[in-house]
């Protein structure tokens, strides 16, 4: 019980920032592949034929990296929120060690 007083035995907050760290990783993969394609197109054909494609593909990757970052964050934030969950959690159990509740009569 000095342990832990409610924390669950898995780290469900790390287990969900894994996932946001990974699918930010996945988003900018796609976009490094994609740019490898874009540059390879356009590298091809005159810029006239390619501008509105460019235009495009501008815009989906800002928006692809706007992504990645907010699962970035989520997950930072989750694994800042676990740590001061398990830190709130054993002070409180600390606390309890401390002064136990007495018992009922």
């Amino acid at each position: 019980m000095t342990d832990k007083l409610v924390a669950p035995e898995t780290d469900h907050f790390s287990d969900q920032a894994k996932i946001h760290h990974q699918i930010r990783d996945k988003l900018r993969e796609a976009v490094s592949s994609f740019d490898t394609h874009h540059d390879t197109i356009t590298g091809q054909l005159e810029s006239s034929q390619t501008e509105h494609y460019s235009d495009w593909w501008r815009l989906l990757k800002n928006y692809m990296l706007d992504q990645a970052d907010l699962h970035e964050q989520l997950g930072n934030n989750l694994i800042t929120a676990g740590n001061n969950y398990y830190t709130s959690d054993q002070n409180v159990a600390n606390k309890m060690q401390e002064t136990p509740i007495p018992p009922l009569s």
